[in-house]
């Protein structure tokens, strides 16, 4: 495997990102979002996993976060928008990401999705406000205390019209937002699974998370 360090440039947009390159012609290639607080290296676990399975992965740092040295602002779901742009020049595409990053990668224009533990609502009530900030700001650097959830609220919802290219993963012990709206898509006839033991913050590292994202992945590539 060869992994390397790339940068996506797109108008008054860098964005740092780790290439995980197979030793194979790659099937396709995933993008790696990270989310609220995260950055591109708490994800390669999942992008070299990814990357065992004969794919392009590849995990970006979002505004404010990381190597990324924009301010986290309301124009963050671009860096994903151009990242999934300039990767469909070379193939098929999907998109996966982690809490704020899953919401980002379900909205994307990436042939396939998959939302781990997606914020997928608009508003979050202020016990989950106060304890997203506690705990997951002081690693963001943000043009504004409070802009990520002004930023959920503006963000678009993922489009039901995506339902055969999407798949929702989320924890056993979730943020209750996170499992009602998953439960939700669910009974709606979604592709939706719980990871058991597991929580919000390490989900992406679990090992049936590796398997169903594997899985899926291979399916949708026609790899089976």
């Amino acid at each position: 495997m060869k992994i390397t360090k790339q940068i996506f440039i797109g108008k008054n947009e860098s964005i740092p990102a780790a290439v995980l390159d197979p030793e194979i012609q790659p099937h396709g290639y995933v993008l790696v979002v990270h989310g609220y607080g995260g950055c591109k290296e708490e994800q390669l676990g999942l992008a070299w996993r990814i990357a065992q399975n004969g794919f392009t992965s590849v995990a970006i740092d979002l505004r404010g976060h990381g190597e990324n040295e924009n301010p986290f602002d309301a124009t963050i779901f671009e860096g994903v928008r151009i990242a999934v742009e300039q990767l469909k020049e070379l193939g098929k595409v999907a998109a996966i990401g982690h809490s704020l990053g899953g919401r980002l990668s379900l909205i994307s224009q990436a042939d396939f999705k998959i939302g781990i533990s997606p914020v997928l609502s608009k508003t979050y009530s202020p016990k989950t406000v106060s304890l997203i900030n506690e705990i997951r700001s002081h690693r963001t650097r943000e043009i504004r205390q409070g802009v990520l959830f002004e930023t959920l609220h503006e963000l678009p919802l993922w489009n039901d019209k995506c339902k055969n290219q999407s798949m929702f993963l989320y924890a056993s012990q979730d943020v209750p937002e996170i499992m009602a709206d998953c439960s939700r898509l669910k009974e709606e006839g979604n592709l939706v699974m719980q990871i058991n033991n597991s929580r919000h913050a390490d989900i992406f590292l679990n090992e049936l998370t590796f398997f169903q994202v594997e899985k899926q992945l291979k399916q949708w590539f026609c790899l089976n």
